[in-house]
This record gives C-alpha cells, sequence and structure tokens, in this order.
C-alpha cells in the first residue's frame, strides 16, 4: 500500500506503535471492522455471550474447502467444534466418507487427522497439539485424498509465494519441496527424508522474517506425525495407498 517492495519489516517498532505510513496500525483486518457496529449497537456483554467456551468472545468466520459437499463461508461462535463445522455446516464429506484430515489456517496453520474433529475452533485449544486457528480456514481430505501428495502442494505454493528476503526461509521452502518431490515419486527419495523435515523445519520455524517462513513446515510437520504410516509406505514401500502419487497400489515388492 506504501509503494515499497513487498517485504517483512524488522520488528521493532511493530504496527501498532509504527505501521501503515509511519502511523500506529491496530486494527488491520475487515472481520474485526464488520462486527464493531454490533458491540456498539448491542453492547460488549452481549458480544461476549455469543463465543463458546471460556475465554471465547464473538463469533467467528470459517472457511471450509477441499473434499466438503458444500464448501464455504460460515459466521459462527468462536470454539464451534471441528466435527459441527464440517459435518453439519460443510454438509460432510463428498461421497459420505470420513475425514482423513484437515488443516488450520489455511494451509499456515498445520494439518491434524480426522481423530481431532471434537477439536474446538478457538485460538487456545489448537495450539496444544502445534497447530493454530490463524484465519479459521479450514482444507479438508477425504479418505481417497493423499496427504503426501497434499503436503507436496503445500511445499509447492510455499515455494512460489516466498519473498527471499531471509535465508531460512528461501532456502528452506526449496528444500522442503525437494524432500516432498522424493517422497511422492516425483523424483528420487532423499536418505534420512524425515530427519531433513524436522531439522529444516524447526530452522525455519525459530529463524525466518516472517510469518510465512515460519508456518511453511507446519503442514509437513503434521504429515510426519499423524500419518506415519501413510508415510511408511510412500518412504519404504514406494506405494501410495490411494493411487495418487503415481506409485502402482497393487505393488507389494
Amino acid at each position: 500500500m506504501e509503494g515499497k517492495r513487498p517485504w517483512p519489516r524488522e520488528r521493532p517498532p511493530f504496527p501498532t506503535t509504527s505501521g501503515l505510513w509511519g502511523k500506529p496500525t491496530a486494527v488491520n483486518n475487515v472481520e474485526t471492522l464488520s462486527v464493531v457496529p454490533r458491540i456498539l449497537e448491542n453492547g460488549a456483554k452481549w458480544f461476549q455471550s455469543v463465543g463458546l467456551g471460556e475465554g471465547n468472545f464473538g463469533s467467528k468466520l470459517y472457511s471450509v474447502s477441499g473434499d466438503v459437499n458444500r464448501p464455504g463461508n460460515f459466521e459462527l461462535p468462536l470454539g464451534v467444534t471441528v466435527r459441527e463445522l464440517i459435518l453439519n455446516h460443510a454438509g460432510g464429506v463428498v461421497g459420505g466418507g470420513k475425514v482423513k484430515a484437515f488443516t488450520l489456517g489455511g494451509i499456515s496453520g498445520g494439518m491434524l487427522s480426522g481423530d481431532f474433529l471434537d477439536l474446538t475452533l478457538d485460538f487456545k485449544k489448537p495450539q496444544e497439539y502445534d497447530a493454530f486457528l490463524g484465519s479459521g480456514a479450514l482444507v479438508v481430505l477425504g479418505e481417497d485424498s493423499c496427504v503426501v501428495d497434499f503436503a507436496r502442494s503445500c511445499a509447492v505454493f510455499f515455494e512460489d509465494e516466498s519473498c527471499g528476503k531471509c535465508y531460512p526461509c528461501r532456502i528452506g521452502v526449496v528444500r522442503m519441496r525437494e524432500l516432498m518431490d522424493g517422497i511422492s515419486g516425483n523424483s528420487s527419495l532423499i536418505p534420512d527424508t524425515l530427519d531433513h523435515i524436522k531439522e529444516i523445519g524447526d530452522v525455519m520455524t525459530t529463524a525466518s522474517a516472517c510469518g510465512l517462513g515460519q508456518s511453511a513446515p507446519k503442514v509437513l510437520q503434521g504429515m510426519v506425525k499423524y500419518f506415519s504410516e501413510e508415510l511408511d509406505f510412500h518412504i519404504t514401500k514406494r506405494i501410495c495407498p490411494t493411487n495418487v502419487c503415481g506409485f502402482d497400489a497393487n505393488n507389494t515388492s
């Protein structure tokens, strides 16, 4: 907006002190602005009464995409469960199948398995599982989806979107994509792939200059943590159980 190169700035100063055009910038998203008139009209106590669970105040815009019957945006009380959001409001998984995985914060907040359907979508609970609600956007994967192929597509996205300012992100996103190429059969498998994912992910999370580099490894980290069996098929047996990555699902050699 200021006409400068789109690189993250060093902090401090933080936007609340020196933001847009050097002025304090505290409110910076439409979702926050849109709720102000209702608070002024109905009062703070009304706003606090809308949320679900302790410390969850007001409503939240949740976005659901992927393998669901009714993708879209849903304004619901903050703290709704994954189960209610996906199964009730988004119409469940296409074809009536089960939720295999879902992401949070678009693809920046991490990936969890379908075992977490009772997780409350607020700003505290997901952090217990090293995930973050973020923007409130979920991408849902059904049983026929391959988490490896999906994670690779996320790695490709972050490689394309990195501004290249800092070394951890500029180099890390490329290495992550290369590792996923090997797991998915798009190139030769790199030895000690999972160790490399952990090492590079830790460095990117702690040393990247902005949120993009810090969050880029999270889907891959979720893949390693919650989908070890599917990873074993890809890495050890060189088989994609869903036959998405190009391996022969019937090849047991």
